[in-house]
């Protein structure tokens, strides 16, 4: 595994969450993938634990442009922070930002992420 396939996991990650597309945002996961988003939270693990997650995040959203600012890698591991701008359905439109924490397995995967962002100050905005 090297730095360049590490990124490339996660610009696929973030591609996807644009695209809005289930299948290629699983798929950067390992199968038996963790993920405590947000930080703190108990863990979404496995595919079909992760997908609930990502149908209810994504629920909230008609369009959501998430992309990664800035990568700090060591070892198998990544800190990126990222920004996002989201529409909700009804028409809200928001902006927040975050740090992702990724730990990748042996075939490149994500095995956990860790995501530190406030999540009640993002609902608060979207209900004010």
């Amino acid at each position: 595994m090297t730095e360049s396939s590490i990124k490339q996991c996660i610009n696929d990650y973030f591609t996807a969450l644009r695209n809005n597309d289930l299948d290629a945002w699983l798929a950067t996961f390992a199968v038996d993938g963790a993920n405590h988003d947000p930080a703190g939270s108990p863990p979404n693990i496995g595919h079909a634990a992760l997908q609930q997650f990502y149908l209810t995040v994504t629920a909230t959203f008609a369009s959501v442009d998430i992309a990664p600012d800035a990568y700090l890698l060591q070892g198998h591991r990544a800190a990126v922070t990222w920004k996002a701008q989201a529409v909700s359905h009804k028409g809200r439109a928001v902006q927040f930002a975050g740090i992702d924490v990724f730990e990748m397995n042996a075939a490149g995967k994500i095995q956990t992420l860790w995501g530190f962002w406030d999540p009640a100050a993002l609902f608060a905005e979207l209900n004010a």
